[in-house]
């Protein structure tokens, strides 16, 4: 199993221009079994975690990276 524990898309951190939709794709292409997207101080929207799940026959577990002072958490 291949798991990617810390991901990005265009729809909830700054920091990436991919598309969540994309970002599953290419890591479907990959091998990837598993995704956690991590967005930057947001929660990932469910509907469309489920979705894009479902389409790519692939796990999607969402996750928040808190903005603090000192950094990203």
């Amino acid at each position: 199993m291949t798991i990617e524990m810390h991901a990005h898309s265009k729809s909830g951190s700054k920091c990436s221009n991919i598309s969540m939709d994309s970002l599953i794709s290419k890591y479907k292409e990959l091998g990837v079994d598993t995704v956690c997207i991590t967005e930057r101080d947001v929660f990932p929207d469910p509907e469309e975690i489920q979705s894009i799940s479902q389409k790519y026959q692939i796990k999607i577990f969402p996750g928040i990276e808190w903005s603090l002072e000192g950094g990203h958490f």
